[in-house]
């Protein structure tokens, strides 16, 4: 049986996983079933915008991203 493989959250600006919350309201997540919410306001530490982040399925998912994007 495979290992259930944790989601990778990350930056939709930069792909970064450096992701911080500032507490208060209500923000986004985007997902491949749709969007969700989420306490916060996501910010990335990498590019320092407010972002809504990516959730990936996997590791695979979020390299082949990166690939995709040459990053």
């Amino acid at each position: 049986m495979k290992k259930e493989e944790k989601e990778i959250e990350a930056c939709s600006e930069c792909l970064s996983l450096d992701l911080d919350f500032t507490p208060g309201g209500a923000s986004a997540w985007l997902t491949d079933t749709g969007f969700g919410p989420v306490g916060g306001h996501p910010i990335c530490k990498n590019c320092q915008k407010f972002v809504l982040p990516i959730i990936f399925a996997s590791k695979e998912d979020y390299e082949k991203a990166k690939k995709g994007l040459g990053k």
